[in-house]
């Protein structure tokens, strides 16, 4: 994808760029919220803001998609990132 490898910042900035595709959710807070750990995993081993706040009325950090969601493996590794 636009020449970039999986992991590089660059390419996670640009999937963060298009949040409003997202329903206004950050790639991470997407990902935390479907639970998808492996997703999870790589966009904060990238440099995804754990704390990000949400663009959306109501929405949530990925540390609270995750939980509310009870995803409690992706929650963990959210939280190894800083507790909120």
């Amino acid at each position: 994808m636009l020449g970039l490898k999986p992991t590089s910042p660059e390419l996670v900035k640009f999937l963060q760029s298009i949040s409003a595709l997202n329903r206004g959710r950050s790639a991470l807070q997407d990902a935390a919220s479907s639970g998808e750990i492996s997703e999870v995993r790589r966009l904060l081993a990238t440099g995804s803001n754990v704390h990000e706040v949400p663009t959306e009325k109501g929405g949530r950090t990925a540390l609270q998609a995750a939980a509310e969601n009870g995803h409690t493996e992706v929650y963990g590794s959210c939280w190894t990132q800083g507790p909120p």
